[in-house]
């Protein structure tokens, strides 16, 4: 038997399988496959073995056979598992989307928003500056916003120096305001 002969021996019969499965027959099948299993290892450790080339052949159109039936029990199966019922949810609201709905519209309470703010504002660690150091800060900030603004090759190698200058970065930080932050957009 022909390879190609084959494959349609095995397509035809599982066509006709499919249209006339049963649950009994599929509970059948379903132990099929474990037992087909089984064989097609038994099968193919003997084909290893054998020496003697007509017993070999014998045992390969066995194990082709016993492939065969395997390949029609997993399509039964496969085709039974489709069919299965499966519950329509769609539209209907379950439990994970009524407490996502409820935490959605939940508004944070005074004290929590005080403690997130006191988390993650940056003026916990400012030092009272001079006006002097307030006033080049300020200058600093905005010269580095302008020349990022501009992203040209000489401007962000300018701002590349300032910020590599520990009394900038000090300065900064005394201040209370975030440097990567503020070059994070255009230099990494």
């Amino acid at each position: 038997m022909k390879l190609s002969e084959l494959k349609k021996y095995i397509e035809e019969n599982i066509t006709e399988i499919l249209s006339e499965a049963t649950p009994e027959e599929l509970k059948l099948k379903t132990t099929t496959i474990a037992n087909s299993n089984e064989q097609i290892k038994k099968l193919t450790q003997q084909i290893a073995l054998e020496k003697d080339p007509k017993a070999k052949l014998e045992l390969q159109a066995r194990l082709a056979v016993e492939k065969a039936d395997l390949a029609k029990a997993n399509a039964i199966k496969e085709a039974k598992d489709e069919d299965e019922e499966i519950e329509d949810t769609y539209g209907k609201e379950d439990e994970d989307d009524k407490k996502d709905a409820k935490i959605a519209n939940a508004e944070p309470s005074k004290s929590e928003l005080k403690k997130l703010d006191k988390e993650f504002s940056s003026t916990k660690l400012a030092k009272a500056l001079s006006p002097a150091d307030k006033e080049r800060l300020d200058k600093l900030e905005s010269g580095i916003k302008k020349k990022l603004a501009n992203p040209t090759k000489e401007n962000i190698e300018i701002v590349r120096q300032l910020i590599k200058k520990p009394e900038i970065k000090k300065l900064f930080k005394d201040g209370g305001k975030d440097l990567k932050a503020l070059i994070s957009d255009v230099i990494r």
